[in-house]
């Protein structure tokens, strides 16, 4: 049976609403909501531990924005050519932020990530 209000496309696995709580409004609910600007999660670089080629690829289900703390600079960064890490990790396309410590992270082009 589907859920009506904001879930009014899911079906409900136990076959009704109770123990549903569905806000009438977005607004009615505290805390973030969709569309907000969440805070970013933030990964040291001397904390990711990179391949034999000194590659780390980062993946973010979540979609929330990424912050590498590094107090080491930036020497290159764009987009990936055809490679594959010796991971086994496809990274074509993938954006990529190479460190002066020989340490390269790669990442999926939609998720923001900062360095500083």
């Amino acid at each position: 049976m589907p859920v009506k209000g904001l879930f009014s496309d899911i079906d409900d696995p136990l076959g009704g609403t109770e123990g549903l709580v569905i806000p009438p409004d977005l607004n009615a609910v505290d805390g973030p909501h969709i569309g907000e600007a969440e805070e970013a999660v933030v990964l040291s670089l001397s904390d990711l531990v990179p391949d034999a080629q000194g590659e780390v690829v980062l993946f973010n289900d979540a979609d929330a924005p990424v912050m590498i703390a590094a107090d080491r600079p930036v020497i290159a960064s764009g987009m990936a050519e055809p490679h594959v890490t010796a991971a086994g990790i496809d990274v074509t396309g993938m954006h990529y932020s190479s460190f002066d410590t020989g340490v390269t992270v790669y990442h999926d082009p939609d998720i923001p990530l900062t360095v500083g």
